[in-house]
């Protein structure tokens, strides 16, 4: 097989912290609502770019959040520059500016384990995997 050599040539760069340690993890690259969207951590501080299509700039949009609580967490953008996050035993929407529109908890996941969450087509609904109450009695049988 054969391949043409392409020239390339660097025509924009930007930072974008955490991108090092996101690499690997599901949320890292997405597609939401037409576009490609990088999600990084940094420590508590998670951040999204949308890639532009623009080539002398990396992202259109950028959002960066703080927040609580433990790193096993999937992050998703959602449409108006949200972040959801479903984390070990909530799913939380995170406004642009920080602060919490909603949390929906759910009992936590074992250890290792986390959901996931992805904004529909729309943008009005959030479908999430949470992990149910776990029914510890037994149905008794006659």
């Amino acid at each position: 097989m054969e391949y043409e050599a392409v020239p390339a040539e660097l025509t924009a760069a930007q930072e974008l912290p955490g991108l090092g340690s996101a690499l690997g993890r599901l949320d890292s690259f997405l597609v939401r609502d037409g576009a490609h969207w990088i999600v990084a951590r940094d420590g508590a501080r998670v951040e999204a770019g949308r890639l532009s299509g623009d080539a002398s700039t990396i992202f259109d949009i950028r959002h960066g959040w703080r927040l609580p609580g433990p790193d096993r967490a999937y992050a998703t953008p959602v449409p108006g520059g949200g972040l959801a996050v479903s984390g070990v035993d909530s799913v939380t929407l995170h406004e642009a500016d920080g602060s919490i529109r909603w949390t929906f908890p759910h009992p936590a996941w074992p250890s290792g384990a986390h959901g996931a969450c992805a904004p529909d087509p729309t943008g009005t609904a959030l479908l999430a995997v949470v992990r149910p109450a776990l029914d510890t009695a037994r149905p008794r049988c006659c």
